[in-house]
């Protein structure tokens, strides 16, 4: 009798100690997917954001003047189409959104000249689109953002709306806020 209770606490005790060792296991791998998920959202989204205004810097050379012109070798089709896309993302609502660049007139009217002066294969679907935002008819920007987003083979974050002006405006003020005066506008 007495080895049968040894022989039946110790399969208790095993079992105990898998369900311990799940459990532990469980826990690790929360733990890991959660600091990998703060890490991506704290770090990378806030690089990826300050990269993708920076870029817009560049490409831009001062002429004779003193005057910023525009350096068109080197905004090429994807490059200008990428940074399109980057700029609906604060007025359209998406499941996943990859980088930002604040839209401004400025920018807008920049980007109209490149396309205007350009050969790019999808032209006239740009200026299209540019012509419009020229005036401020945003009427259809989350189709813009989907033809962007499409023209980089997305697959996931395709636009599902127009935003409210207030969510817009909760966009600025969380992806720009610290660069709001980089002199970008």
């Amino acid at each position: 009798m007495g080895v049968v209770k040894v022989v039946e606490s110790e399969k208790r005790k095993k079992k105990r100690s898998k369900w311990v060792n799940y459990s532990i296991g469980v826990v690790v791998l929360l733990a890991i997917m959660g600091g990998s998920l703060v890490i991506y959202k704290h770090f990378i989204v806030k690089t990826n954001n300050d990269s993708f205004v920076a870029e817009t810097k560049e490409g831009e050379i001062l002429d004779e003047t003193g005057k910023e012109s525009i350096d068109y070798s080197y905004w090429n089709e994807d490059r200008t189409i990428s940074t399109l896309h980057k700029m609906t993302h604060q007025k359209v609502y998406a499941s996943d959104k990859w980088g930002a660049v604040q839209m401004t007139n400025d920018r807008v009217n920049r980007l109209y000249e490149i396309v205007k002066n350009s050969s790019f294969s999808n032209k006239d679907n740009l200026l299209g689109i540019l012509e419009k935002w020229k005036v401020g008819d945003f009427s259809t920007v989350d189709k813009d953002h989907n033809y962007f987003w499409k023209y980089q083979g997305g697959n996931v974050g395709e636009a599902t709306g127009i935003m409210t002006a207030e969510d817009e405006q909760s966009f600025i003020e969380s992806t720009f806020k610290q660069t709001q005066n980089d002199g970008g506008e």
